[in-house]
């Protein structure tokens, strides 16, 4: 649908639907960056606001692609007085549909825009292969929007379980565990380190999450556990056979995030990254301005920082952002990802974009894969 045709249009192609979602895209006719930029955001919230419309915004410089959603006469009026505005054109409404519940409820608008976010226009973090995916093809909204902080299928993600064979297995482990006099030798595999890392070590830091979660561990006791575990993991990479290293690999830096007290899924990436023969370094920073220095002089690819496997733990998000985008601007890398790990990101990769990462993962599976992917990006 065209603007001409938004505007010759009744309010809603839909009435007597509680909830509409219209999605349209435009080209910007005016540089809009900056202050500018945010003046149109306060207005437009305000206009959103009273109509009881919610959505996102996408900018990437050039072109604009935006998410309304709410009572279906309110977003028609709000999509009329839109095509009017002449800081863009080529406005093309590309879906007008019923929905059962918001997508971007509390948001009356939300930008997400490439590069580091303006102190007077803060912003979701944009990957530019996003708006590129989203322009040529609208069709893949549903998936791409999942790199943004909006999650369409739900906060409890489905989870594969450990293998029946397995199961007794991690029963074994965990009593091991709670007992420091028991030895955990009977319990390691001849071979398979890694795979047992994702079917039994990051299952079994799961549960005792959530033990402590039902108060029957204390979270001293589940942090004793864990760091036997990760004696146990050391060990069973050890029994592995290392390939040569690749010196074509990208070069890593894994630690657990600064303040994070739980190293264990730090530990399972490097020992994942040095069975697959990459070069990378493992260390613990004692803050923010430590771990700076060092981003300040190694030009790492990569920075795989890890929160605790067993908890979902995650600073507030905007601080989080800022902390991030402070690693960014000390590493003597302009390239550098930034790739975060742990059980809070299970079936939640939009929480890259919340956050200003370039990738999340729940656990170390496959890693030396990812962040090969994320250095070619």
């Amino acid at each position: 649908m065209t603007a001409e045709q938004v505007l010759a249009s009744p309010p809603s192609q839909l009435r007597g639907v509680d909830l509409t979602r219209l999605v349209y895209r435009s080209r910007a006719a005016l540089p809009m960056a900056g202050r500018p930029l945010a003046e149109m955001l306060r207005a437009a919230r305000r206009r959103n606001q009273s109509a009881s419309v919610t959505g996102l915004l996408l900018a990437d410089g050039t072109h604009y692609l935006q998410w309304l959603e709410g009572p279906a006469s309110g977003v028609g009026t709000l999509m009329r007085a839109i095509a009017r505005d002449r800081r863009h054109d080529q406005v093309e409404v590309i879906a007008d549909t019923p929905v059962a519940a918001r997508r971007f409820a509390g948001w009356e608008l939300r930008l997400a825009t490439e590069g580091a976010p303006r102190a007077d226009c803060p912003s979701l973090h944009l990957p530019g292969r996003l708006v590129a995916g989203l322009w040529a093809d609208a069709g893949q909204e549903p998936e791409l929007m999942g790199s943004l902080g909006t999650n369409p299928y739900g906060r409890d993600a489905r989870r594969v379980a450990a293998p029946p064979a397995e199961q007794a297995v991690l029963d074994a482990l965990l009593t091991a565990l709670a007992d420091p006099a028991t030895g955990l030798d009977s319990l390691t595999p001849r071979e398979g380190a890694r795979r047992h890392f994702a079917t039994l070590i990051e299952p079994a830091a799961r549960r005792l999450g959530d033990l402590w979660m039902r108060d029957a561990l204390s979270e001293a006791e589940v942090t004793i556990m864990l760091g036997r575990m990760q004696s146990w993991v050391r060990h069973l990479a050890q029994r592995e056979r290392v390939p040569r290293l690749r010196a074509d690999a990208p070069h890593v830096l894994v630690a657990p995030l600064p303040g994070e007290i739980h190293t264990l899924g730090a530990v399972l990436a490097t020992e994942w990254l040095w069975l697959s023969g990459w070069q990378h370094e493992f260390d613990i920073f004692a803050s923010d301005a430590a771990l700076c220095a060092r981003l300040a002089r190694a030009p790492h690819d990569v920075l795989d920082l890890s929160l605790s496997p067993a908890f979902h733990r995650l600073d507030e998000a905007e601080a989080l952002r800022r902390r991030l985008a402070t690693f960014r601007a000390a590493s003597c890398n302009r390239a550098l990802r930034i790739r975060l790990s742990g059980r809070l990101f299970a079936g939640q990769p939009w929480l890259a974009g919340l956050v200003g990462a370039d990738a999340v993962a729940d656990g170390c599976e496959g890693v030396d894969a990812a962040l090969a992917r994320l250095v070619a990006a």
